[in-house]
């Protein structure tokens, strides 16, 4: 009994202070009253709306949704803006501005599909000429840069800044859009487009006694057999080196053949291009000269360097007596220690197909010797056709000369052209 006491005395104490705070509460609230109803009235008076189809009772986007309106809209006018004083000017990689640039090349260039919101206009080649070449009393510049170029499906172009309206008369050029601006444009262009930055380049094996006659002659020209005899007697060597030159983009590599060029500056990458240089002499006889010194001379460069390093067609050129079996012959040769230590340096600083060689006999050799990097991808000059589906292409044309040959048609003709000799060689 004596504990029964206090602990009811506390439990009324609690009770009493409970009661009071909830009659507190019930008083504020009927105050309020009147506002809940009301709100709640006009709530479900909307819900009825809305689910009739529409309603008056939507209230305006909320600052968050009207913040990104703004935002997009803004950034929808930035583009307009971007665009209309946007230009892409057409450019060349050789021989640019009428002659007077030997190479061009950008410093970035933007890969993509389409061109997005950016207009081509080869109008304001002129002033962008002007630009490259001011302050350079030179009248042919062996080299220029372009800042930022797009390159869509093959077309190269400069991308160039206007004053002015866009189609207006009065839009004028301001200057080519600079290396580090190539982020902004990327919003005018839909999809995933690809920066590629330019690398330096030390080539051999691309002399300009072919390059320049190959790219300046049109094979539609009636006096293009006699204008590239005149350049240079075999032509064989002229087809060749332009398809190994072709496998290079010419607007994103900066290359030096120079041996005084390549001592300035350490290059990015060394590509060669190259012909018969795996000799291969008749028993264990020497190599010739100067195939021993090229080879030699290679086999330093690379290792010097120590730079990705690329072979583009080089081949085969064994001495194989008429008496001998062929099949035997090839089974039996291997490839000379000095053309094995080239070919090392090569492979060792390559990707994994990084030996473009002739033919399946010198890949083959190739294992042979313990280089994996070899693949047999034939003469550049396959490359200077880029159609995808070529190979499908000379099949087809292929079937039909066999076609016509079985059916002894009268309009097959075949043409045979052998060098000239002179009598008595």
């Amino acid at each position: 009994m004596a504990k029964t006491l206090p602990n009811l005395c506390a439990y009324v104490c609690l009770w009493y202070g409970f009661s009071m705070r909830y009659n507190v509460g019930n008083k504020m609230l009927l105050k309020s009253l009147p506002a809940v109803v009301i709100a709640a009235r006009v709530q479900v008076a909307c819900g009825e709306q809305q689910s009739g189809g529409g309603s008056p009772c939507s209230s305006p986007a909320t600052p968050a949704t009207s913040v990104m309106g703004r935002d997009e809209a803004n950034e929808s006018w930035q583009q307009r803006r971007l665009s209309e004083t946007l230009v892409v000017v057409p450019i060349p990689s050789s021989e640019a501005c009428n002659g007077t640039i030997r190479h061009l090349t950008c410093l970035k260039i933007i890969i993509t599909s389409t061109s997005g919101g950016l207009r081509w206009d080869g109008e304001m080649s002129g002033p962008l000429c002007r630009e490259l070449k001011a302050g350079r009393n030179q009248k042919l510049l062996p080299h220029a840069n372009v800042g930022l170029c797009l390159q869509v499906k093959g077309h190269v172009g400069a991308v160039v800044k206007l004053q002015g309206n866009a189609g207006n008369a009065a839009e004028t050029f301001q200057r080519s859009a600079g290396a580090s601006e190539a982020k902004q444009f990327f919003q005018l262009l839909p999809g995933k487009p690809r920066v590629v930055s330019r690398k330096s380049l030390a080539v051999s094996g691309f002399p300009e006694r072919y390059s320049r006659p190959a790219k300046a002659i049109d094979p539609s020209w009636e006096e293009a057999w006699s204008a590239a005899m005149a350049w240079n007697g075999n032509l064989g060597n002229l087809v060749w080196s332009y398809g190994a030159e072709s496998l290079i983009n010419p607007y994103q590599s900066a290359w030096f053949a120079s041996r005084s060029d390549w001592a300035a500056a350490l290059p990015d990458a060394l590509v060669v291009a190259t012909a018969n240089l795996l000799y291969i002499p008749d028993g264990d006889g020497p190599l010739p000269k100067g195939v021993e010194g090229m080879s030699r001379d290679l086999d330093r460069i690379a290792r010097e360097f120590n730079v990705p390093s690329l072979l583009l067609g080089i081949g085969l050129q064994a001495e194989i007596r008429d008496d001998q079996d062929i099949n035997t012959a090839i089974h039996a040769l291997h490839f000379h220690d000095v053309s094995v230590s080239m070919l090392t340096a090569f492979a060792s600083r390559a990707p994994p197909a990084g030996i473009a060689v002739r033919g399946n006999v010198t890949s083959h050799l190739c294992r042979k010797a313990g280089i994996a990097a070899c693949v047999p991808l034939g003469c550049p000059s396959f490359t200077i056709n880029r159609a995808s589906n070529l190979g499908a292409v000379l099949q087809h044309q292929w079937a039909r000369v066999v076609q016509k040959h079985d059916a002894h048609a009268p309009s097959l003709k075949i043409a045979i052209n052998l060098p000239q000799l002179e009598r008595g060689q």
